[in-house]
């Protein structure tokens, strides 16, 4: 995904003329990705990560089916 997005942004800076709204245009869509990406990676460690998640319901289950 890294890739592409990569390969998408370079070409949008290749092929279009310099201006204010093409740098404004890709600095909101650069920032964007990275953030979409940056909260997939914290939904890798839910308890550690960016968004965490009580592990509570978890506990709890385990311990219902252990009886």
């Amino acid at each position: 995904m890294v890739f592409w997005l990569t390969v998408t942004f370079v070409i949008w800076g290749l092929l279009a003329a310099p201006n204010g709204t093409l740098i404004a245009t890709m600095l909101i869509s650069a920032l964007s990705a990275s953030g979409g990406n940056l909260t997939d990676l914290g939904d890798v460690h839910t308890v550690r990560g960016l968004i965490q998640v009580s592990d509570a319901p978890f506990r709890a289950a385990l311990a219902h089916l252990g009886q």
